[in-house]
């Protein structure tokens, strides 16, 4: 090791030294409460002073074998009353075939510092609860005791898991990290894949050590190097130790175009790849998306679901006898299936029951209702697939694994092209998916066959027309009609949003949501899914005009101005979520008062981003007594990346500052 090298394994050390110096159990004082806060951290609602976490394998005999022991050490100092449900502690635990994980010495404290006195509350054993939520999870919940504003809490637990698995190191939270310190220590019996998630940088620091633990034996064993002694074996070994050391994490904060903000939460994740237990017998347990695809397709409630098909023939005849164009065919059997069969919420890649039960039924979990439908579809004489997706809720499948996905579509093929399908959604004509499963790709998934990746944003543009024509009267009163119309994934979601809540209250929303006085001749026209979805109404309304003696000034776009900010943070780490492409059109007509003339007008707005994906422009134009204004905002893409955040808040501050403007009308 030369003199560079050894220097910076001393600073790496003392740094580390210093950071569980400043940081123990029971030991905190008046110095912490002087720790010192950026002006961004002190917006927060809290500040994780200092998180610690330490996994580590574990073998103390060879009948129970290996098990991961993982300390969690979190001190946190409430910022504001936001902060105090920082206080609010679960902890999930993991259970199944018989094991569950276990967790032990759960202590926590309260410290508050008024006055020169320094005052802890610790955590009553007595206020600790065990709940169980499934089959599978427990979880272990408990309150801080004597949180306040102002106060430092620290809490520490350990977790005994039997089962093989590091959890992610969660290194950002919802509030500021001023510390963070991780070790993991793998014997060379397993190996770990590793994945970043998150867009923060990070870089652990790995070193192998010969390590040598006592185990009791009753027997022979295949552990390394393993020598008896009254009924104890030695067992020596090679060992990867992995920390991780960062200071000043900022929050990850939620705010406009964000989908799942968990996807992108700065984390490390450890997936077990294989483990070699007896020298030879390595199990390998990582995987590729071939063989993940290939292991749900084999599985009989996927794949071989959909070979058993033959209850579907009286069905598919029907369809195939119909002299329609295929695409039309391809329509009926998908209104076939949603009329037949209600999803009953659950999600799932795999059915719970076969699919003709499910059928018979008329209702089943995600994957029974769109496995049906592959298969009347393929019944039909048509080339369809199932296509293995996953919800945003649940996040993007970062490494291959079984847990990835939690949905199934299918997709149809008709000559050059293909059609996504949902049928769990009523309201949604063929190629267009609810936005819950518009989450990046899915895999098409064909037996004995490598999967296929396929795009699930839209490549069509929705269009979301709205036009208000108005007459303002001298009294500065507002009369007029409004009409909107949606398209495609905007029309299902104007669907989704007005035809399942009752007329009335959908006439009340519309009268709060756009400060109107008067609503009447409400009319929804949803003649059918393929064509626009088209609501009308008849308003008055003198919430939009000022009189100030001689002049009347009027909003631009009277209600239909974006009521706040969207995008409020200076700089963002994680993709911009457009959803889908579209294009927004607002259109105004304003019949000018007799007796006033117009004095001032909007200065017309053009905004565009560099490479076209975003633009919005505003023009205004007077003809015979009418001001018309035309609105429109065009987003050509459903993601943009981090980089190009600046400009997009640019961009929409522009769009805010454009729409703000006034009609200034004044008497002739």
């Amino acid at each position: 090791m030369n003199k560079q090298q050894l220097v910076l394994l001393l600073l790496s050390f003392l740094a580390q030294k210093t950071i569980s110096q400043n940081y123990n159990f029971g030991k905190l004082n008046e110095s912490h409460f002087e720790v010192k806060l950026t002006d961004l951290q002190k917006k927060a609602s809290a500040a994780i002073l200092f998180k610690n976490r330490t996994s580590k394998f574990t073998i103390e005999d060879d009948r129970e074998g290996w098990f991961v022991a993982s300390t969690h050490y979190k001190v946190i100092k409430v910022l504001n009353n936001d902060g105090l449900n920082e206080g609010d502690i679960s902890v999930r635990i993991y259970k199944n075939d018989g094991k569950e994980e276990r967790v032990f010495d759960i202590k926590a404290n309260t410290y508050t510092f008024t006055e020169g006195v320094l005052k802890k509350t610790k955590l009553n054993k007595k206020d600790i609860y065990v709940n169980e939520i499934n089959n599978n999870w427990n979880e272990v919940s408990f309150a801080i005791p004597d949180v306040k504003v102002g106060s430092i809490f620290e809490l520490s637990y350990e977790v005994y898991s039997p089962f093989w698995k590091i959890d992610d190191l969660v290194y950002q939270e919802n509030v500021p990290v001023l510390k963070y310190h991780s070790e993991v220590f793998l014997p060379s019996f397993f190996t770990f894949n590793r994945f970043k998630k998150g867009y923060l940088p990070s870089q652990s620091n790995d070193q192998y050590h010969w390590k040598s633990v006592n185990i009791s034996t009753s027997s022979d064993g295949g552990y390394g190097s393993v020598s008896h002694r009254s009924g104890l074996a030695n067992l020596s070994f090679d060992q990867l130790e992995s920390t991780l050391d960062l200071t000043d994490v900022p929050a990850l904060r939620k705010e406009g175009f964000t989908n799942n903000i968990e996807n992108y939460r700065g984390s490390l994740i450890y997936e077990l790849a294989s483990y070699e237990i007896e020298p030879g017998n390595k199990v390998q347990i990582s995987t590729d998306w071939d063989n993940v695809s290939q292991q749900i397709f084999d599985n009989k409630h996927f794949g071989k679901a959909i070979s058993d098909r033959k209850f579907l023939n009286a069905e598919a005849n029907r369809f195939r006898q119909i002299g329609t164009s295929k695409s039309e065919s391809i329509s009926k059997v998908f209104e076939y299936i949603k009329k037949s069969m209600a999803w009953n919420g659950k999600n799932g890649k795999f059915a719970e029951k076969s699919l003709k039960e499910a059928f018979e039924i008329g209702s089943g979990n995600i994957a029974e209702i769109n496995l049906n439908l592959v298969a009347l579809l393929r019944q039909a004489g048509f080339i369809a697939y199932p296509v293995l997706a996953s919800t945003k809720a649940h996040g993007v499948p970062s490494y291959p694994t079984l847990e990835g996905f939690n949905y199934v579509l299918a997709v149809v093929f008709l000559d050059d092209e293909y059609i996504l399908l949902d049928a769990s959604e009523k309201l949604a004509p063929p190629g267009v998916l609810p936005n819950r499963v518009i989450n990046w790709e899915g895999l098409i998934l064909r037996k004995n066959s490598t999967p296929k990746k396929i795009n699930l944003f839209p490549t069509i543009k929705s269009r979301n027309d709205i036009l208000v024509d108005a007459t303002l009267g001298a009294d500065g009163v507002i009369k007029g009609k409004y009409k909107q119309r949606g398209t495609l994934n905007e029309a299902l979601e104007m669907r989704n949003d007005m035809l399942l809540i009752d007329k009335s209250n959908l006439e009340e929303r519309k009268f709060t949501e756009y400060q109107l006085a008067d609503i009447s001749n409400f009319k929804i026209d949803n003649t059918s899914l393929d064509r626009p979805f088209t609501i009308g109404f008849d308003f008055k309304s003198d919430a939009f005009v000022e009189k100030i003696g001689s002049k009347l000034y009027v909003s631009s776009t009277l209600f239909l101005k974006e009521k706040s900010k969207i995008l409020l943070s200076e700089d963002r780490l994680y993709p911009i979520d457009f959803e889908y492409p579209k294009v927004h059109r607002k259109s105004v007509i304003l019949n000018i008062p007799e007796g006033y003339k117009v004095e001032s007008l909007p200065k017309p707005v053009n905004l565009t981003l560099k490479e076209g994906e975003l633009s919005y422009i505003l023009n205004v134009n007077v003809q015979n007594g009418n001001v018309q204004i035309i609105l429109e905002e065009t987003i050509n893409t459903a993601l943009m990346r981090p980089p190009s955040f600046s400009n997009i808040k640019k961009f929409f501050e522009g769009k805010m500052n454009a729409e703000n403007q006034k009609i200034v009308l004044i008497k002739k």
